[in-house]
């Protein structure tokens, strides 16, 4: 009787240990987009397999791989690589030399890069840039986005890039091989370091009657495509102030901020994705009386004590995926001073909101003054007009 119950949990011990050595367990990153991706083999064919868990399970004897893209952080033994070929034996992973190791790839930094030659939309002496990212597959750059920035003014100038979908929440910025025309040569380093964002303060004013009528004005910084993120799979992107510009916050939070989820709506119903250039054009100018019973007003510019100005005109020129569409520029008047300007002067073309057709249910709030106005013209009438620095070409 005792030889049979020996016998017995010595057959379970067996099977127990069996079974522990019939898979082995491979653990990765907490953070899902550092993720490497297992490649399992069915048959003859293979399948691609997004770990959802930070481990993964394979049988005894079964033989898979991870592929990194961007290369192997960790472990250390084979940083850089792209592909980790990995097998089951005796419930250990290649012979228990890659056992207990955290698998990780390599975050995605997207950097700054100065084009070979200027875009046709930032002529010299304004300073062209490619937002992009090594590809370690490939020996060519990963672009997602091209700016052009003006050192005198300390302000970016226009932003090229293509939205898309993503989610009802988000747009996203998507890589484009229309890119590839312009060609990065220097990486800029420090960027955020170099483009320290700032502040508007009244105490930047020396004119005392500037200073009164920003006190009726709430401008603050921040980027000139608001409302739109980056799809969290694409990584990270340290730009400091590089592309923030002084915004009325009326116009950023009121009739912009409709004008964009509008825009939202229209591309996750479609699946359009749009290429836009944005930009910024102009400078606010207030009357400066030179009598205390205001009579003989002078228009000054609204400049601070460092040359930084404020532009009139926020600004974004859409381009239609259909080619037998209109393309059109949708146009912000980024001042609350709005009522002191001619109104002819400020809106400068045929206003064609109420004719986009996405835009039905934003735009009847556009010629509110106190959200912000916003008109809406044909590419070419804008480009005749000559009033938006930036846009004197078609993309």
């Amino acid at each position: 009787m005792l030889s049979k119950v020996i016998l017995f949990v010595s057959t379970v011990v067996v099977s127990l240990t069996r079974e522990s050595m019939s898979e082995c367990v491979i653990s990765f990153s907490g953070d899902a987009m550092l993720r490497p991706t297992v490649v399992r083999n069915v048959g003859s064919r293979s399948v691609n397999i997004l770990p959802k868990e930070p481990f993964f399970k394979y049988h005894e004897g079964e033989e898979i791989s991870l592929r990194c893209d961007r290369g192997f952080a960790v472990p250390n033994s084979v940083t850089g690589e792209i592909i980790l070929e990995l097998n089951c034996l005796n419930g250990q992973v290649n012979g228990d030399y890659y056992s207990n190791k955290n698998y990780e790839c390599n975050t995605v930094t997207w950097n700054i890069y100065e084009s070979i030659i200027p875009f046709t939309w930032c002529s010299k002496p304004l300073q062209s840039y490619i937002v992009a990212q090594p590809m370690f597959l490939h020996s060519k750059l990963n672009i997602l986005a091209e700016i052009c920035y003006s050192f005198e003014d300390r302000l970016i100038q226009t932003m090229h890039y293509v939205v898309g979908a993503k989610s009802s929440k988000y747009l996203i910025f998507k890589n484009q091989s229309r890119f590839e025309d312009y060609e990065p040569t220097t990486k800029i380093e420090y960027v955020a370091e170099t483009f320290v964002p700032k502040a508007i303060s009244l105490d930047s004013y020396e004119n005392s009657q500037i200073q009164q009528w920003l006190k009726f004005a709430n401008f603050e910084m921040g980027a000139i495509m608001p409302n739109l993120m980056f799809n969290h799979n694409e990584g990270h992107i340290e730009l400091g102030s590089m592309i923030d510009i002084p915004w009325w916050s009326a116009l950023r939070l009121g009739n912009w901020q409709f004008y964009t989820e509008a825009l939202k709506e229209h591309v996750e119903k479609t699946s359009n994705e749009y290429e836009i250039l944005a930009g910024v054009s102009g400078t606010i100018s207030v009357p400066i009386y030179k009598e205390s019973c205001h009579e003989n007003r002078n228009w000054v510019e609204i400049v601070d004590d460092e040359g930084n100005k404020i532009p009139l005109y926020i600004w974004n020129y859409l381009k239609n995926p259909k080619n037998d569409v209109e393309d059109y520029v949708i146009i912000g008047v980024n001042s609350p001073f709005f009522e002191f300007y001619n109104r002819m002067d400020i809106i400068f073309c045929r206003n064609i909101c109420h004719q986009i057709d996405w835009l039905q249910k934003a735009y009847s709030t556009f010629t509110y003054k106190a959200m912000g106005v916003i008109f809406c013209c044909s590419v070419n009438e804008v480009i005749e007009s000559k009033r938006l620095t930036g846009l004197g070409i078609e993309l």
